[in-house]
């Protein structure tokens, strides 16, 4: 018997089978209630409906994606949240859409992180890159 390896999205992440809700290129929640593995095609396709749509669609792995993808727009609302005034540091505000410290991805669940600008930056400058299509 071969072995069958997870099927993987869109930018090649695993996506675990009891996955419930994936996205597509824009954004818009794909509900998936069954996953099946085609010999023929060599791919893993996912069946479920878009938001509140009643229609069932089929569509392969590889066009979904295990987090809505980064856009232009998202990037903006970031740094807009970021560029706020409030007591809580723009890097956390930037990182952390609750607009608190508490569970920023920079601060690794035990207090803050040094060079904490340098990671905000960076993460821009990579999320621009990637949005323009370079190569990191």
């Amino acid at each position: 018997m071969a072995n069958i390896e997870l099927p993987k999205d869109a930018e090649g992440r695993e996506i675990p089978l009891d996955t419930k809700v994936l996205y597509d290129s824009d954004g818009i929640e794909f509900f998936t209630d069954k996953s099946m593995y085609m010999r023929v095609t060599d791919e893993w396709w996912f069946f479920g409906h878009f938001g509140s749509s009643v229609s069932t669609h089929r569509i392969a792995a590889t066009r979904l994606h295990l987090t809505t993808p980064d856009s232009w727009e998202k990037l903006e609302e970031d740094l807009g949240r970021a560029a706020e005034r409030s007591a809580v540091t723009s890097y956390c505000r930037y990182f952390n859409t609750t607009n608190r410290c508490v569970n920023c991805s920079i601060h690794n669940d035990d207090g803050c992180c040094t060079h904490k600008d340098e990671r905000a930056f960076g993460d821009i400058l990579d999320r621009i890159r990637k949005l323009r299509g370079e190569d990191e």
